[in-house]
């Protein structure tokens, strides 16, 4: 075999072994599609190059030239393709259409001597061809279209931040690298004396896109590499340590099949279990330690991290778990949690964390770079501006959210890799993971601290209020009625405790105890994923009622009056676009109309943002749960003394005979805990409180079961 025909076979190798590879990664990625097409076009033209080079008269010669070049003709064509994939370009999808056509007509006159007049012993080679007068036609356009998927390639890079330019990059060098080699085919076309000892240069493009997908993510199929290089590795031991028996058996023991060998082959081939599991998991150790360092293995970490967080119910020993499995996992210098105040409305103003909060998943510095610069749109382009900045102000190159029962509670702020690699799909799937299930663990951390602090205070009231019995008899009936009363809310707390929570504990409880059993390992893989859904929308259920809970008791306790201090102007259409807004994606996937029109007079009141907001949110929140079928609309309204506010629905209506207690504590309509088992009674009470707290305030409803309920708030208007 000669170097030319080795270089042939090895261009085709490499080619069709990287293109099977992202092709079948990305069956359905059409930038994987499209660099597979071009892959293949160049080794289908090495295959018949090959061919062609070992053939054996001028017939055959001349036969093969032109089969090869019916793959070269589309090369500059697939190539173009697979730019405007790779940089989404959409605007010259006819100019691709065209391009097709111009090159199949090449094709078309491939086969005849107007494109290869003939072959002819040339420079050493027994059998080289020699242009047609359309080849000379064909050969410029060739170059221009190679030149110029270049150029758009340049021409992205130049402008590309983070991590597409570090991709174009070597994307770009291996195209260089591989089309000046393959061109030095083209001389002896001409009877020009350079032979084409480049060529085997066509393959640069391999080892270059290679390199930027273990690296660099290209087309995302980083994990898939690691998986080939082991299973490769392994392979190769076992290919040699077989070649090694064999040749132990040849000139130690007389053959394979000798009755020596056949008693030494017993205890090598148990031997060759033991040293095969090791050479595995050292060759596994190599990869990630030399070309694969950031992966690791995600369920394991992901299966300890998980078993972990069920044991703290501290802040800080939440945090510092997490921090120190991200540093550990991923090599990432500096890493910083900042919780949200749940009671403060700087998280709507902020644009980071009106962000995090919109999207819920991680913001990557480079990639956002990209957004800022491709955005078209005026608003959304200053959006993606104002996070770019502040990520970039804080020092960091990936902020995760941290959502819990859809709520942001904080931000998991990185810095980079020690290392200096970028952060992969696996790695912002782990981060995702990990931010969600420490959200998780801090908001029960939070909540079983509420209730502490709640069983604390409630005892130093009851303890106080013993005292005040002892000391002012004037006031004893008083005393004694309020004690009574906090006596009876402890009372409440532990019935609802145990039959309201009991429900959601018991799904939760029987769920997991199938899983100790291995009976849901054997379940559909769709199954197991319900059922776990089903434990994580039970214990947000558990959440909600322990936090309506605490709610209440600030109600309870003593008359109800809001903190003079948080008294502010209220601007009610934005404060119900806002309310109507966080329940729109429940009405969506309800397939329910939620409706609410601001009202042009823009009417406002003096209120505690906060606490109002909680008591409309319940009324749109119960409005949604029980209407099965068409609309939810929020109507804002005033007349000279007051404003007015409506919540109408087309649900299952309360009944007459439950009407009388709607408002009073974990009180439900017969009918609604038939549809909807989890709630906690608490959600009209807290509304009628918070509605009452302001001077003249109430809140009335009609309803019809089976067709629908009204409720209407009116709050007098502040006198100025």
């Amino acid at each position: 075999m000669t170097f030319y025909a080795f270089s042939a076979l090895f261009n085709f190798l490499t080619s069709l072994g990287l293109g099977l590879f992202v092709l079948v990664k990305n069956k359905k990625d059409r930038t994987s599609q499209a660099f597979s097409a071009f892959a293949f076009t160049i080794a289908f033209w090495s295959f018949f190059y090959y061919i062609w080079q070992i053939a054996d008269n001028s017939d055959s010669a001349l036969f093969w030239c032109r089969v090869l070049m019916a793959g070269a003709i589309f090369i500059p064509v697939t190539y173009l393709h697979f730019v405007l994939r790779f940089l989404n370009i959409q605007k010259q999808k006819i100019f691709l259409i065209i391009s097709y056509i111009l090159f199949g007509l090449f094709l078309l006159a491939d086969f005849t001597p107007l494109f290869i007049s003939h072959v002819e012993p040339l420079f050493g080679f027994s059998f080289w061809p020699i242009a047609g007068p359309i080849f000379s036609l064909f050969l410029p356009i060739w170059f221009a279209y190679v030149v110029y998927s270049s150029y758009l390639l340049y021409q992205r890079y130049r402008s590309a931040e983070g991590l597409q330019r570090l991709q174009i990059r070597y994307v770009l060098l291996g195209m260089i690298f591989g089309f000046a080699g393959g061109s030095t085919n083209y001389f002896l076309w001409y009877h020009i004396s350079i032979p084409p000892i480049f060529n085997i240069f066509t393959s640069a493009y391999v080892a270059t896109v290679a390199y930027a997908i273990i690296r660099y993510r290209l087309m995302d199929i980083r994990i898939v590499a690691r998986k080939i290089f082991i299973c490769l590795g392994a392979s190769i031991v076992a290919y040699f340590t077989y070649y090694l028996i064999l040749w132990i058996d040849n000139n130690l023991f007389g053959g394979a099949y000798s009755n020596k060998s056949y008693l030494i082959g017993v205890a090598l081939a148990v031997a060759f279990v033991l040293l095969f599991q090791k050479a595995s998991e050292w060759i596994e150790k190599l990869a990630n330690k030399y070309f694969f360092f950031s992966l690791y293995n995600y369920q394991e970490t992901i299966n300890r991290v998980s078993d972990q967080l069920t044991h703290y119910t501290d802040l800080t020993e939440i945090s510092n778990l997490v921090t120190k499995t991200i540093k550990e996992s991923l090599g990432v210098a500096r890493v910083d949690i900042s919780l949200t105040d749940k009671n403060s409305r700087s998280a709507k103003k902020d644009p980071l964390l009106k962000y995090l909060q919109t999207n819920q998943r991680p913001v990557v510095l480079e990639e956002l770079s990209i957004l800022v610069n491709d955005e078209r749109l005026k608003e959304q382009r200053e959006t993606f501006s104002a996070v770019y900045e502040q990520i970039k102000n804080l020092g960091a190159t990936i902020c995760l959210p941290m959502v819990s029962s859809e709520r942001l509670i904080g931000v998991v702020i990185l810095g980079p890799k020690v290392i200096g690699d970028p952060f992969t799909v696996e790695d912002l799937e782990l981060l995702m993971t990990l931010s969600n299930q420490a959200a998780i663990a801090i908001d029960n951390a939070e909540l079983y601290k509420e209730v502490k602090d709640f069983n604390k205070t409630l005892k130093q009231k009851v303890n106080d209020q013993t005292m005040t019995l002892q000391d002012k008899t004037k006031v004893l009936e008083e005393q004694a009625e309020h004690l009574k009363k906090l006596l009876a809310m402890r009372s409440e707390f532990l019935d609802i405790a145990s039959h309201q929570l009991k429900t959601p504990i018991s799904v939760i409880s029987g769920t997991i105890s199938m899983f100790k059993e291995g009976s849901v390992q054997k379940m559909p893989v769709e199954t197991q994923n319900k059922l776990i859904d089903n434990i994580y929308q039970k214990s947000l259920k558990i959440s909600q009622i322990i936090r309506d809970i605490l709610q209440a008791s600030e109600f309870d306790t003593e008359k109800f009056s809001f903190v003079e201090k948080r008294i502010v102007p209220v601007d009610l259409n934005k404060l119900l676009t806002d309310v109507v807004a966080d329940n729109k994606a429940f009405a969506d996937e309800k397939k329910l109309q939620l409706i609410f029109t601001p009202n042009p007079a823009n009417p406002q009141i003096k209120s505690d943002p906060d606490y109002l907001e909680q008591a409309l949110f319940n009324l749109v929140d119960n409005a949604l749960k029980y209407t099965k079928e068409g609309k939810v609309e929020v109507l804002l309204d005033e007349n000279p003394q007051s404003i007015i506010i409506k919540v109408k629905d087309t649900g299952v209506g309360i009944p007459k005979d439950d009407q009388g207690r709607m408002f009073g504590k974990f009180e439900r309509a017969t009918n609604a805990v038939d549809m909807y088992t989890d709630g906690s009674g608490l959600g009209l009470f807290i509304t009628r409180e918070v509605i009452q707290a302001h001077p003249g305030g109430t809140i009335t409803f009609t309803s019809e079961e089976g067709k629908g309920t009204e409720f209407t708030i009116t709050i007098p208007k502040t006198k100025k």
